[in-house]
This record gives C-alpha cells, sequence and structure tokens, in this order.
C-alpha cells in the first residue's frame, strides 16, 4: 500500500486544534476534497467522498493528541488514516497520514 503523510503548522494552541480536528462533525470544513458530504444514520457517519461512500468511526485521545480515522467502503473492508496533533511551541504541528487502498 502506498502511504501519504502531510504535515502543517498551525497557530493556535494544540487543544483548540485537537478539539478541532477530533470533531468529526468538521470533517467537511478540511478535509474538503476527501469530504463531499457527511450525514448521520443512526450510530454511523457517513462520508461521501469522490470515489463513493464509508462508513466512519474515529479513535481519539486527548493526552497524546491522537486522532485515527478508520474507514469502511464495504463490510469487511477498513482503511486508517492516522493523525497527530504535536505541540510545537506556542503553535500546533498537525501530522496526517494515509494509505492509499489497492
Amino acid at each position: 500500500m502506498n502511504a501519504h503523510t502531510a504535515t502543517v503548522t498551525i497557530q493556535a494552541s494544540p487543544k483548540v486544534v485537537f478539539d478541532f480536528v477530533a470533531n468529526i462533525e468538521n470533517l467537511p470544513k478540511w478535509a474538503v476534497v476527501f469530504c463531499q458530504r457527511l450525514r448521520r444514520e443512526g450510530s454511523r457517519w457517513i462520508v461521501t467522498t469522490p470515489g463513493g461512500e464509508l462508513s466512519m468511526h474515529y479513535a481519539t485521545e486527548p493526552k497524546s493528541g491522537i486522532v485515527d480515522m478508520y474507514g469502511s467502503p464495504a463490510p469487511g473492508v477498513e482503511s486508517a488514516a492516522y493523525s497527530r496533533v504535536i505541540p510545537n511551541g506556542e503553535d500546533t504541528e498537525y501530522v496526517f497520514t494515509f494509505f492509499q487502498m489497492p
């Protein structure tokens, strides 16, 4: 699988960045190409992407800045994107790695 990692410096505190990124409802605000639409179906979040729809859930850990995202385009198929919110002085580094499915 191919991996892609991107890093961006954000002029905000790690708490502000974590709270924003860890809230799945903000996904369409920052992942504008990937997340064309977000809707809730019962307990699941459905994301409309350029490649179709997928069910998505997050695993987060505020203390360590972990915001991992798991998407399932079909039953039994899951892909992951891992991200970290890292303090950098008064700013924050946001590191995002995803794996391109075959």
